[in-house]
């Protein structure tokens, strides 16, 4: 990745439909919570890992957020819906893609963050699928 990282100005890694795979992060596979994308997986961690080490910037979103968790060997926890206290992330049951992918969940943006400088400080709201979390933060 040497190559490619000294012609960019900063990595992006995005969301999906796949989970990152459960043995990754010394978890358990299992169909319910795939589907998995081994591929993907070979690729953004090393990726995530070798951009830190040199310095690139890194905006990580949704997947890429449990990515960048894993790649700093950190832990997921999976089918976070049936965690008490938790809000229900899965996409609505619909056919519907602007219901499926409706904003619907509101943020806090921390003043003096890069964030703030892009949205201002403040509450935006933002779509939110997820089945798979943070559980354990890597550092």
């Amino acid at each position: 990745f040497d190559e490619l990282l000294s012609s960019v100005d900063g990595v992006m890694v995005t969301g999906s439909k796949s989970n990152v795979h459960p043995s990754l992060y010394g978890g358990d596979a299992s169909e319910r919570n795939g589907p998995y994308d081994p591929a993907r997986d070979s690729t953004t961690l090393p990726l995530i890992r070798k951009a830190i080490e040199r310095g690139v910037p890194l905006l990580a979103i949704c997947r890429g957020i449990q990515e960048l968790n894993v790649a700093l060997g950190g832990t997921l926890g999976t089918e976070i819906q049936e965690r008490e206290g938790s809000l229900d992330h899965r996409a609505a049951v619909s056919d519907d893609q602007n219901e499926r992918f409706a904003i619907h969940q509101t943020i806090s943006i921390k003043p003096g963050s890069c964030l703030a400088g892009v949205f201002g400080a403040g509450e935006i709201k933002v779509n939110s699928l997820h089945r798979q979390g943070i559980d354990r933060l890597g550092s």
